[in-house]
């Protein structure tokens, strides 16, 4: 994610669910069996299409456990 969020960088989340984060806000979720810190690139039907902060989608999930918020 970066330059959003730089590697080892301490984040804080706040819990949500897939069904309400918007594009451009950067999740914790899981894809394919990994958790991820990600960018919601669209959303529809309850899920959220994910992907790097490079153009790169990582595919779409229905678990996300929280949004990074700023502090």
């Amino acid at each position: 994610m970066e330059p959003l969020v730089r590697d080892g960088e301490t984040v804080h989340l706040t819990p949500v669910a897939a069904d309400a984060v918007t594009p451009g806000d950067i999740v914790l979720c899981r894809v394919r069996g990994c958790s991820y810190l990600h960018k919601v690139i669209a959303t529809a039907h309850g899920r959220a299409l994910i992907g790097n902060n490079r153009g790169h989608t990582n595919g779409w999930t229905s678990t996300v456990y929280g949004k990074v918020r700023r502090e």
